[in-house]
């Protein structure tokens, strides 16, 4: 069972979230963006399409490939087994080789390749508003809740001290089973 529990230490009006401005647009981006305002949505769906069809195309000639020698001689019980236990294995192999080459490629064979793939890192390291909805949650399994409940307040805090805490919310999901501790 999921609840959200509130507790009077996260609403206290002396650690209340400030008002802060939502938009922020990276220079020389038109058209529309994600949902963080840091790229435009369509050269990132270029970018999705490629890294699937690198991917697909790998899978399908390993596939093949493999097919064509346990094929061989003709298809026996094993070699059915053998090639479909290749195919529910090779899709993480497959995709870690594509990000490891496209990362390494980022990395040193492009220009700013880190930034323009990436601006959520740069935008962090900015001083410019947040753009986005920020959820931080806590899980509770059996915990003394107050000391837990302390600690998240400590945090809001933190986070209304940036400037930016109205951007962020709270969330607490216990699913303790301890009859003792749900009745706190």
């Amino acid at each position: 069972m999921t609840d959200m529990v509130t507790d009077t230490a996260l609403s206290d009006p002396a650690i209340a979230p400030a008002a802060t401005p939502l938009a922020l647009r990276p220079r020389g981006e038109t058209g529309p963006m994600t949902p963080a305002g840091l790229q435009n949505r369509r050269s990132l769906a270029l970018r999705r399409a490629v890294v699937l069809t690198l991917n697909l195309v790998t899978l399908g000639l390993l596939t093949w490939g493999i097919a064509e020698v346990f094929g061989a001689g003709g298809w026996s019980l094993s070699d059915i087994v053998i090639v479909g236990c290749f195919m529910i294995g090779a899709p993480w192999t497959v995709m870690g080789l594509w990000n490891a080459v496209i990362g390494l490629w980022l990395l040193h064979g492009r220009r700013e390749g880190i930034a323009s793939a990436a601006p959520h890192l740069d935008a962090g390291a900015s001083s410019g508003p947040i753009s986005s909805r920020i959820a931080i949650a806590m899980t509770l399994r059996n915990e003394d809740t107050a000391r837990a409940l302390d600690r998240l307040a400590e945090i809001r805090r933190s986070v209304n001290a940036t400037g930016d805490g109205l951007n962020f919310d709270v969330f607490v999901l216990s699913d303790s089973s301890d009859p003792e501790i749900i009745e706190t």
